[in-house]
C-alpha cells in the first residue's frame, strides 16, 4: 500500500522551469519527469514502503494523459493517482501489482489503438507527448549509408 499523501492541487507547476513566463496548470513529459525526481528521494527516504511506478512507460503515459494533448493537467494526475489507488486496494493478492497495473495501463492504449482512426490519434498524442515545446528539426536532404 503506498502512504504517501500529495496535495497535487497546490502544486505550484510554474516551480519546476523557473523559464516559463505564462502561469500554466499542467506539466508537460519533461516537467513530470522532474517532478517525479524530486518526490522519488522522499519516498525512499521515509520509513513507508514505496513502489516505483514507470513513467516512462508508455501505457502508463498514455493513461495518465486523458486529454490526449501531451500535457498533464493537475485533474488528470489526480484521476490517475485515484485509479491507481483504487486499482491497488482491489489487488487482495498479486505482490506483482506494478506489472499488472502497466499491463492494465499497455491493454488501455492497445484497445484505444485498435478502435476506429485509433493509430492515427495514437501518433498525434504520441508527437505531442514528445514535441511540446520544443523546436521541430527539419531535414531536407539526408544521405543513408
Amino acid at each position: 500500500m503506498i502512504y504517501l499523501t500529495i496535495n497535487i492541487s497546490k502544486l505550484n507547476f510554474n516551480a519546476l522551469d523557473n523559464s516559463k513566463k505564462t502561469k500554466q496548470n499542467y506539466l508537460d513529459l519533461e516537467d513530470l519527469l522532474n517532478l517525479v525526481r524530486m518526490v522519488k528521494p522522499v519516498l525512499t527516504a521515509s520509513s513507508h514502503p514505496t513502489q516505483d511506478l514507470d513513467l516512462t512507460h508508455v501505457g502508463t503515459l498514455f493513461v495518465m494523459n486523458k486529454s490526449r494533448s501531451g500535457m498533464f493537467y493537475v485533474e488528470e494526475i489526480i484521476d490517475f493517482v485515484t485509479l491507481y489507488l483504487e486499482k491497488h486496494g482491489k489487488n487482495k493478492i498479486n505482490v506483482d501489482f506494478l506489472k499488472d497495473f502497466q499491463g492494465y495501463c499497455t491493454l488501455q492504449l492497445w484497445n484505444f489503438v485498435c478502435s476506429v482512426d485509433g493509430q492515427k490519434a495514437f501518433v498525434e498524442w504520441f508527437c505531442k507527448l514528445f514535441s511540446h515545446n520544443r523546436t521541430a528539426v527539419s531535414y531536407t536532404h539526408l544521405t543513408l549509408p
